[in-house]
């Protein structure tokens, strides 16, 4: 795996703080297990009341926790403390 030395040195303060304020990841249950420069682990245990019709995750429930953790949390690990920030588009196709 490649390193990244990160810009921000309390870039881990930042991304906790983030995630915090996010109610959904508080309603789906996900909790950010692990921060590192330009990489999070996040679990989200697996619940029926958050399934499809099929019985697999809906995939509404994961775009919102990969989302999150593609815009915010590469970026702020990454960038001096002081920059302002604008993520990318995530755009999810399900075939």
């Amino acid at each position: 795996m490649q390193m990244f030395d990160p810009q921000n040195l309390d870039f881990e303060s930042a991304v906790r703080e983030s995630f915090d304020h996010l109610t959904l990841m508080r309603t789906i249950g996900a909790t950010l297990e692990r921060v590192s420069p330009g990489e999070v682990e996040i679990a989200l245990p697996f619940r029926t009341d958050l399934t499809q019709h099929h019985g697999f995750m809906a995939a509404a429930v994961l775009t919102a926790v990969t989302s999150w953790r593609r815009l915010r949390v590469s970026e702020w690990s990454l960038v001096v403390a002081s920059s302002d920030l604008a993520g990318p588009s995530l755009y999810v196709r399900a075939t």
